[in-house]
């Protein structure tokens, strides 16, 4: 089975550049080491482009509107001598832009050199951030991606072609970037798939030639029978929860057709389901990011690319494994586990997009037709079923799946399926978590213990391993990721918050109304939080003498926001040693016993039919009581939406539940600080409560599959 690699469908949109004023214009060519060039939805809607200019990587402009397009006049009319080689820096020759995207902070590889310019044909000088060059040797493949947040394209075909030379000097596997600016621009990323030499040689007019395979088939990516395992194939199963490839934190990448970081599974989710929410909210312009933060997403977007790719990799595995361990009786078990995690993939694919392929053991992608909703949420009950039968009540070992976890989700997908079916099925999402309620599980002594390092089985103050009926692993560098525990640390910690890790990435704060769920007013910052009488309140409110705003009132102003303090590298008993400095130890809980208890009781109010004589109010209050909260006397369905955003913030549950009581896209009753990009809140449309497909794999179902409304 071949796993689909495919560029981007095109997007239109006018290009215009903009300036900071941080250097005084005009700006000689000699003045700059690089230029990078930044696209999001709220710059597309303005038509803006972001563009920032460094010189000894401290950056000049940027951020704000002055010297529009003053500044790429002055540079364009310099007519840069053609016989020079001007490395570390971006060209500009008439309409053909060079971007080498030189800063080293991005993470990629500065590859610059000179150019040569006919009619036709621009030439390009390639050489390494270090000027050195690497064996010479020729390949025959590469992959082109027509990446929206970078240009535009419009009407330009990619065609194959004999006559192209496309080699490079490098000792990387380096992706360069050719830009085309003239009144609309083309960016295509090319990755070598062998190490290459020399120069590049592209025809520019209406029709752009490669040499371009459109599916690649990567045995270092998709493992076979011949090298890998079934034990590693398992293995890689769960690994790939958080993992991105096959070197830690990154490196040999699963989907090498995309970038890397918005791979991973977990990350993924946790952005797709928080960041377009009412309790957090990403300070930072990255693209892609601000559309789920500025309810605005885009068929074009990256980061959905890379999560609906990651999790048709992650079904591929698991068909894979059933498919060579069919027959085998002693892994009755593993097999079991392994259809439970297929179902838990799709039942994203299911919550997000709706309606996708259902790929098995026997089918493909491209060969498989696209399902219905309600044929999707069928599958993913009926393995989930399958499953139970086969698997242990409890778990035998710690990171592995059990009966409970299969209830979990069960209850969990039956509490939705009016969201995903129209049709109500609350005695049965009462009915299995109930079962879960009953089990041997238990809760944590603390609610802080769930998000502390050692939340597994170490040390002996710590019982949150009770309670957690599945997570992640993460064991400091062994298990290093950009997507697991370290992203949920890093990018809620701001001014050096005390956390555990020396990772302070300073972008994920929290909207006004996560802290009003604890607080009656927040126009004042609280002496301590034990006067929100809730352990669940876990927040910073001032750095210093300066108190952060609940109020976010500026898209990127640092000390808007309490900062979420909820996941730390920090155990609960001092005994206990962390591994890494860095990299946490914390493991990520996916599935914990407090879920069944929310579960149940929202399902009983909804109409669904008590258990052994369980109150929707005893359910609740029995979580209230472990957080020291006041307990209830009464409970209505609405409260419930606020006790799960007190229980489950930051742990990706939020969309969801917004959307099950209609408090999403498509109405106006609710609004949320900076819903829609605004102080206040502004509405967005109902189409929004699903995910786009990318159009690239929309393109590849049989026949043409059919993109969700409003996109």
């Amino acid at each position: 089975m071949a796993l689909l690699l495919m560029w981007m469908g095109s997007v239109s949109a006018q290009v215009t550049f903009w300036y900071g004023s941080r250097a005084t214009l005009p700006l000689n060519i000699e003045d700059i080491d690089s230029i990078t060039f930044r696209k999001s939805k709220y710059f597309a809607e303005q038509n803006l482009t972001l563009l920032q200019v460094w010189k000894d990587n401290e950056l000049l402009m940027g951020e704000d509107k002055a010297y529009g397009s003053q500044f790429i006049n002055d540079i364009a009319a310099q007519k840069l001598d053609k016989d020079q080689n001007y490395y570390s820096q971006s060209m500009f020759v008439d309409s053909i832009v060079w971007h080498p995207y030189a800063v080293e902070s991005v993470g990629w590889y500065n590859v610059t050199g000179g150019y040569e310019l006919t009619q036709d044909t621009l030439r390009l000088a390639m050489k390494n951030k270090y000027g050195q060059t690497g064996e010479t040797s020729s390949y025959t493949h590469i992959i082109v991606e027509i990446n929206p947040y970078w240009a535009s394209i419009n009407n330009y075909e990619v065609q194959n072609t004999d006559e192209s030379v496309i080699t490079v000097e490098s000792e990387y596997n380096t992706p360069l970037w050719l830009w085309k600016n003239s009144g609309t621009s083309l960016a295509l990323k090319l990755y070598t798939l062998k190490e290459g030499q020399t120069t590049i040689t592209l025809t520019l007019n209406n029709t752009l030639h490669f040499e371009l395979p459109v599916v690649v088939e990567s045995e270092e990516m998709i493992p076979d029978k011949t090298d890998i395992s079934l034990e590693d194939l398992y293995k890689r199963i769960y690994s790939r929860l958080v993992l991105t490839g096959d070197m830690l934190p990154d490196g040999k990448c699963d989907l090498p057709s995309i970038d890397e970081g918005t791979s991973s599974f977990y990350r993924a989710m946790h952005e797709l389901q928080e960041l377009p929410s009412d309790q957090l909210y990403w300070v930072w312009n990255d693209s892609g990011i601000s559309e789920f933060r500025d309810n605005m997403v885009t068929s074009s977007n990256l980061i959905i690319l890379g999560f609906f790719q990651r999790l048709y990799y992650n079904i591929w595995l698991c068909n894979s494994y059933l498919t060579r361990s069919e027959g085998d009786a002693s892994l009755t078990t593993e097999r079991a586990e392994v259809r439970f995690l297929r179902a838990y993939f799709y039942h994203y694919l299911l919550d997000m997009f709706g309606s996708v392929p259902i790929v098995t053991e026997n089918t493909t992608f491209t060969t498989t037709p696209q399902s219905t909703r309600t044929e999707l949420y069928d599958f993913v009950i009926d393995e989930l079923l399958k499953a139970a039968q086969d698997l242990p009540e409890h778990k035998s070992s710690y990171y592995a799946v059990d009966r409970m976890a299969t209830y979990l989700l069960l209850s969990r997908v039956y509490l939705n399926s009016e969201v995903y079916t129209g049709t109500a099925h609350n005695s049965e999402a009462a009915l299995y978590a109930s079962k879960v309620i009953n089990s041997s599980y238990g809760l944590a002594s603390k609610y802080k213990y769930l998000f502390m390092a050692d939340n597994d089985s170490r040390g002996s103050v710590n019982d949150a391993n009770q309670e957690i009926i599945f997570a992640i692993e993460q064991d400091g560098a062994s298990t290093a990721s950009w997507g697991g525990a370290l992203y949920l640390m890093a990018s809620l910690s701001f001014d050096n918050m005390i956390n555990g890790t020396t990772e302070s990435w300073s972008c994920l704060t929290s909207r006004k109304q996560l802290p009003l769920l604890f607080f009656s007013n927040v126009d004042t910052n609280p002496d301590s939080m034990q006067e929100a009488n809730d352990d669940r309140a876990m927040f910073v409110t001032q750095n210093n003498e300066t108190d952060y705003l609940a109020e976010i009132n500026s898209k990127s102003y640092l000390h808007n926001g309490w900062k979420v303090a909820k996941w730390v590298n920090i155990p609960a008993d001092n005994s206990v040693q962390t591994t890494d400095i860095r990299w946490p130890d914390t493991d990520i809980p996916l599935l914990r016993k407090a879920e069944a208890y929310l579960n149940y009781a929202e399902a009983v109010l909804r109409g669904g039919a008590e258990q052994n004589g369980l109150t929707a109010l005893q359910a609740v209050n029995t979580l209230r009581m472990r957080a020291n909260a006041t307990a209830l006397n009464t409970v209505s369905l609405e409260f419930i939406l606020d006790e799960r955003g007190r229980e489950f913030y930051a742990e990706g549950y939020r969309r969801s539940d917004l959307i099950r009581f209609g408090k999403f896209g498509g109405q106006s009753s609710y609004l949320w600080n900076m819903q829609g990009g605004e102080v206040t809140g502004k509405s967005f449309p109902a189409t929004q409560n699903l995910y786009p497909i990318p159009q690239s794999l929309l393109d590849a179902i049989p026949g043409g599959g059919v993109q969700n409304p409003g996109y």
